[in-house]
């Protein structure tokens, strides 16, 4: 959003209407008596505080791409939104063309892309269906089946391994490193997932670039006792 002068200005002005004060400011301190240290030396006050950081756009991993298909792979978010425009129109325009367009992650921004893409789109996302952090697991599984009534190819409980020349997208299973498989891709978006937190990728020679997209729930929020999964990587989520 810093980058995108566009945005912070619709931003403000909706926020305007609704009688909100918006200040584009990074906060340098916090106290609990109710005072907040803005980086321009200024000071907000407050009776109630909600931090609402947001989460970072999806990185990808150093040894995640062939170096021969580093032209087909983007990122969606962090970048601002008439960036993520831009890559919207590229991908319509591959699946216009007849090419297939691999979405990677489960997140609304995902869904709505491989919509707009299919027929000949792919979703990937490592758990049972997209949106089912968000979404009741009924939902979350029926937005599968109307993704594939569209044309749209869902693959569940698939991670990335990594992207080869062709370009190819190389998978595993989330539970399974050893079940895997390949597709061609034209365009790899990596979309990223609803989630909070999660953990931290591993990387080793026989799992190249790994788990990309963790399951929602960060082992430290759990809330409720779950079983606890862990894979040949030993790579371990709270979420099933």
């Amino acid at each position: 959003v810093d980058e995108d002068g566009g945005a912070v200005a619709a931003a403000l002005a909706s926020v305007g209407e609704a009688g909100v004060l918006g200040r584009v400011e990074r906060a340098s301190w916090i106290e609990a008596s109710g005072r907040v240290g803005l980086a321009d030396g200024s000071v907000e006050r407050f009776e109630r505080l909600v931090l609402a950081v947001g989460a970072p756009a999806p990185e990808v991993p150093s040894d995640f791409v062939e170096s021969t298909a580093a032209s087909s792979v983007v990122t969606l978010g962090g970048g601002g939104r008439r960036r993520d425009e831009e890559i919207a129109a590229r991908a319509r325009s591959v699946a216009r063309e007849g090419g297939v367009v691999a979405v990677v992650g489960g997140s609304w921004q995902a869904v709505a892309l491989a919509v707009d893409c299919a027929p000949g789109s792919v979703l990937v996302t490592p758990d049972y269906a997209p949106l089912c952090a968000r979404a009741p697991r009924r939902l979350a599984a029926s937005i599968s089946r109307r993704l594939e009534k569209r044309g749209a190819r869902v693959l569940s409980h698939r991670q990335i391994r990594y992207v080869g020349d062709g370009p190819r997208v190389y998978t595993a299973h989330t539970y399974d490193s050893l079940s895997t498989s390949s597709f061609h891709a034209d365009l790899v978006v990596v979309a990223g997932g609803e989630f909070g937190s999660g953990l931290s990728t591993t990387h080793s020679r026989s799992f190249r670039g790994a788990d990309l997209m963790p399951c929602s729930t960060p082992l430290d929020l759990a809330r409720r006792a779950v079983p606890i999964l862990v894979n040949e990587e030993l790579c371990a989520s709270s979420r099933v």
